[in-house]
């Protein structure tokens, strides 16, 4: 009998890099099970979803819509997966209901390219840590994945089966190949968090946004007009599609960002990368640039050391399932 599965994905326009894990998770999982029913739904928390009661917007534990629907409790099915950083203390809160079901009905969990801590992946807080193990060995969970070694050092011994692997996107070249585009050389400049830095290029330059809803939302205009107006004016692009966008940095030259996920995103299509942001995670690609600093400059990763991990990976996947 083919298996069920629900998937919970989503959550592009808060972060259109969710997107280029889906693509990612999704070539996993029809690798392994190709006969199965893959099921997927956003898994857009619901107080963020209603931000019931809340004049600020800002999302709040127990704020939530009364009876708030959760179309992620509507489903049967033999694993729910999930991807990333659900491993922290701000994943765990707001999904507190979800996190009761999983418990109640021991729905086999599955976490590719696990990750956590609200801090980022790699600076894990010792009772956050605790909060979360004592959460998850409540849970059946089946299998993770892990996209760092301290997401692996911290939570493998929960597991029935893990694998210190990859992250998702990660399989992004597997999954989907970039058209050729015909507007000459390009690089594309993607910063959400921090100001532009000065950047010498000769190409031609395409700015984008990976967090679609500040461009693309009303209540944001009206709580932060001066941020919303200036993004919108210097951007080139900004589109709930991820396909989109992976047209772009399939076809660039370099991509300077502060996102994780648009260098992963430029780098496995072979395509050059710098990174300028602050969060840790970008620590999930050191391995595949084998020495070189992608915060001091615009580097290339190791493909044939990627894809071998990449097989690794799923390897381990299908002597689990098969």
């Amino acid at each position: 009998m083919a298996s069920k599965i629900l998937y919970c994905g989503g959550n592009t326009m808060d972060n259109l890099g969710n997107g280029f894990l889906d693509i990612g998770a999704w070539y996993q999982l029809r690798e392994v099970f190709p006969d199965a029913e893959i099921i997927s739904i956003s898994n857009t928390f619901p107080s963020k979803r209603y931000l019931f009661g809340n004049p600020t917007g800002m999302l709040l534990p127990g704020r939530n819509k009364p009876g708030a629907f959760d179309l992620r409790l509507c489903f049967d099915a033999d694993y729910i997966v999930f991807t990333a950083a659900c491993l922290a203390d701000y994943w765990v809160t707001f999904n507190a209901e979800l996190i009761d079901w999983i418990i109640k009905t021991q729905i086999k969990v599955v976490i590719l390219g696990a990750s956590g801590s609200d801090s980022g992946s790699f600076d894990y807080d010792n009772s956050e840590q605790k909060r979360i193990r004592d959460i998850v060995r409540k849970m059946n969970f089946h299998l993770m994945t892990s996209r760092d070694q301290a997401t692996f050092d911290n939570y493998a011994d929960l597991a029935d089966h893990a694998h210190n692997g990859i992250d998702c996107a990660m399989f992004l070249n597997d999954a989907f190949q970039p058209s050729k585009m015909t507007i000459g050389e390009f690089d594309v400049f993607t910063f959400d968090a921090m100001k532009e830095p000065q950047i010498k290029t000769d190409r031609q330059v395409l700015r984008l946004c990976h967090k679609v809803s500040w461009v693309d939302s009303f209540c944001r205009m009206i709580r932060h007009p001066k941020k919303v107006l200036q993004l919108a004016y210097k951007m080139d692009w900004a589109s709930e599609f991820p396909e989109d966008y992976l047209q772009l940095y399939g076809n660039c030259d370099t991509v300077h960002t502060d996102r994780v996920h648009a260098c992963v995103a430029a780098l496995i299509f072979g395509n050059k990368a710098r990174y300028y942001g602050k969060s840790p995670r970008y620590g999930l690609l050191p391995r595949g640039l084998q020495g070189a600093d992608i915060t001091k400059e615009p580097v290339m990763l190791d493909l044939d050391f990627v894809a071998s991990e990449k097989q690794k990976q799923l390897d381990f996947l299908h002597t689990v399932f098969n």
